[in-house]
C-alpha cells in the first residue's frame, strides 16, 4: 500500500479474511501531516496500520515521525531509502542541451512550485547573493500554485532577470538541465528524502540543500553536499 489513505482501508477491512501479507509505506507528506490531520483522518490511518504486517518508510526521519504519531504501532518497521530514478542519461532522450533560451551555466532546483519547497527563499537568496557582487543566474524546473508568487519575489528583488522558469515537463526532458548547471540547490521545508538530490549527485553537481526530514541521510555536510538552515535565505546565499 502506497500511501494508507483512502484506498488501503478496503485492504484493512479484508485483512482478519486473507492470508497474505499486507505492507504499508509512507514516502513523506503522508507521515509529516499526520499530526495537522482531523481525528477522524488519524483514526482511519490506524485503523489500517493496526492491520499491516509491516510498515516502511523512505528515511529514519520519516518512520521516526510515524512511530511517533503512533506510539501503539505493533506491525514490524524498516526503512527503506528511495533509489535514484535515473535509469538513462539525456544521450538516450534527445541530446544534452535543455529545451528553451537559458543561460550557458546555472544554479538549478527541481520541484513543485509549492510551499513545501521554499522556492521563495531561494529566490530571495539570489537576490541576496546579486547585492554582495556574485552574478548567479538560478533555473528552477516545475510548475505550481507558488508560480505568479515566485515571479512577483523575483521582481521585488531585482532579479527578475537572473531567475529563469522553465515549467513542468517530462522527467526525460528534466534530465537535460543537469549537465550545464554549477550546482544543485533544495530549500525544502519539509522532505522525507529528495529525490532530486540522487539525480543532481547522478550527474556529479554539487549539492546545497537544508537540514530537513530524510535529507541528512542521504547528504553528509561537507563530504557529498553543504546543508544548511531551511526558511534562511542568508544562510542560503552564503552556501
Amino acid at each position: 500500500l502506497h500511501f494508507t489513505i483512502p484506498a488501503s482501508l478496503y485492504f484493512a477491512a479484508l485483512r482478519p479474511f486473507s492470508r497474505w501479507k499486507l505492507l504499508a509505506t509512507f514516502h513523506g507528506t503522508d507521515g509529516y501531516a499526520l499530526s495537522r490531520r482531523s481525528a477522524w483522518y488519524r483514526l482511519l490511518v490506524r485503523l489500517v496500520l493496526g492491520r499491516v504486517d509491516l510498515v516502511t518508510a523512505v528515511s529514519g526521519d520519516l518512520l521516526r515521525t510515524v512511530k511517533t504519531a503512533y506510539a501503539g504501532l505493533r506491525a514490524d518497521t524498516r526503512v527503506i531509502l528511495n533509489g535514484n530514478p535515473v535509469i538513462e542519461t539525456p544521450q538516450a532522450t534527445g541530446g544534452w542541451d535543455p529545451p528553451g533560451r537559458l543561460p550557458q551555466r546555472y544554479v538549478l532546483a527541481v520541484g513543485s512550485l509549492i510551499p513545501r519547497k521554499g522556492y521563495d527563499v531561494l529566490v530571495k537568496a539570489t537576490g541576496l547573493a546579486r547585492d554582495r557582487g556574485h552574478r548567479l543566474d538560478l533555473v528552477i524546473v516545475g510548475d505550481g500554485p507558488e508560480a505568479p508568487r515566485l515571479a512577483t519575489l523575483a521582481r521585488e528583488a531585482g532579479v527578475e532577470d537572473r531567475v529563469f522558469f522553465a515549467g513542468e515537463m517530462s522527467h526525460a526532458a528534466v534530465l537535460r538541465f543537469y549537465p550545464r548547471a554549477k550546482f544543485f540547490v533544495h530549500t525544502a521545508r519539509e522532505e522525507a528524502f529528495g529525490l532530486v538530490l540522487l539525480e543532481a549527485m547522478f550527474f556529479g553537481k554539487a549539492v546545497i540543500a537544508t537540514r530537513v526530514g530524510g535529507i541528512p541521510e542521504c547528504v553528509q555536510h561537507g563530504e557529498t553536499g553543504l546543508l544548511v538552515e531551511a526558511r534562511d535565505a542568508g544562510v542560503i546565499a552564503s552556501a
